[in-house]
């Protein structure tokens, strides 16, 4: 699937550490979202644009998932 996101980059991730995987690239390749593989971490999740400004579904969706993990 694809999705709309706010990117502003002036960096971006270029190597991965241990136990992450790509999980979204923008059009042009650049990495936009990771995600630490490890059930032992139940919100292990990095974006490089910006939710907390975006109002779609997805956004709305993540912003929802950190706080569940917070007070789960």
């Amino acid at each position: 699937g694809s999705c709309y996101v706010n990117s502003r980059h002036h960096q971006c991730i270029d190597v991965l550490a241990p136990g992450f995987q790509v999980s979204a690239r923008s059009f042009d390749g650049i990495i936009e979202s990771i995600e630490y593989m490890d059930s032992n971490h139940p919100f292990m999740k990095g974006v490089q644009w910006h939710p907390e400004s975006l109002r779609d579904s997805l956004s709305i969706a993540l912003g929802r998932a950190f706080i569940k993990s917070i007070y789960h």
